[in-house]
């Protein structure tokens, strides 16, 4: 429960933040429009960087977990 948390909720919403600060937060119907637009985009691409560090997990230990998650993470859109 806790990795659906964090890569399904988590992860998105923190992107969405981060390009809210990144821009300065302005208000207007365009900069909510773009944060769901974002949200939606990053969800299915956590989603499977969560279901690779729940395969991993059974094998790895966090620390060598990390670089992996992050590579397919990373990768994902490609």
């Amino acid at each position: 429960m806790k990795r659906a948390l964090m890569f399904l909720l988590l992860g998105p919403a923190l992107v969405v933040l981060a390009t809210w600060v990144a821009v300065g937060m302005p208000p207007g119907d365009v900069v909510i429009n773009v944060a769901v637009l974002l949200f939606l985009v990053t969800l299915p691409l956590s989603g499977i960087a969560g279901l690779i560090d729940g395969l991993l997990s059974t094998v790895f230990p966090i620390l060598a977990r990390v670089p992996l998650t992050a590579t397919v993470g990373a990768m994902a859109p490609l």
